[in-house]
């Protein structure tokens, strides 16, 4: 095997649909964020396009949760479920400062 194909292999074994619990929506100038969590009382948002500063998620009909963020940048980012550190199904992950994972947005893909 050829040494340069392993980043690809790796990258691809890690892109996953989103699971039925989290999705976004890209829309002209924004991007949706969904999270899907019935049991959850309080949910907030955090990502690396403002130092992971806590954003109260809107709570939509039904079990659903909405964060609006800008479509045009890449970042990364998690949820705090309840005072819990929630990292849902997302496409592509990566470790953070701390040890746990994030995901990670980027627009192009």
């Amino acid at each position: 095997m050829k040494w340069y194909l392993l980043p690809a292999i790796v990258l691809t074994t890690t892109l996953a649909g989103c699971g039925g619990s989290h999705h976004y929506r890209v829309g002209t100038n924004s991007l949706y964020l969904y999270l899907n969590k019935s049991d959850a009382v309080i949910v907030y948002f955090a990502s690396s396009l403002d130092g992971f500063k806590l954003h109260l998620a809107e709570k939509k009909a039904g079990s659903t949760w909405a964060v609006t963020l800008p479509a045009n940048r890449a970042f990364t980012y998690f949820y705090m479920i309840d005072g819990v550190h929630f990292i849902p199904s997302c496409r592509l992950k990566q470790f953070d400062d701390f040890g746990s994972k994030n995901c990670v947005y980027v627009p192009e893909l």
